[in-house]
């Protein structure tokens, strides 16, 4: 319960922070940052996690199928 608490509020705080710097206006920066125990959570459960993955739209074409056969 202890480690799916922990990663639960570092996702979310990463996720805030990542938030903050796309925002526009003319105020200060955000001064939260993650602690160096928050950053080494991050970095064992990726930053996919949070972010999402980066690049290309999905695309259909880029899976590979394997035929199955059915059997009736």
């Amino acid at each position: 319960k202890k480690w799916i608490d922990l990663k639960y509020r570092t996702k979310r705080k990463a996720s805030e922070i990542s938030q903050a710097t796309l925002q526009t206006g003319g105020g200060p920066p955000s001064a939260q940052k993650l602690s160096d125990v928050e950053l080494k959570i991050m970095a064992l459960i990726g930053r996919t996690c949070v972010e999402g993955v980066c690049g290309q739209e999905f695309d259909s074409t880029y899976v590979q199928l394997k035929e199955v056969p059915v059997h009736p």
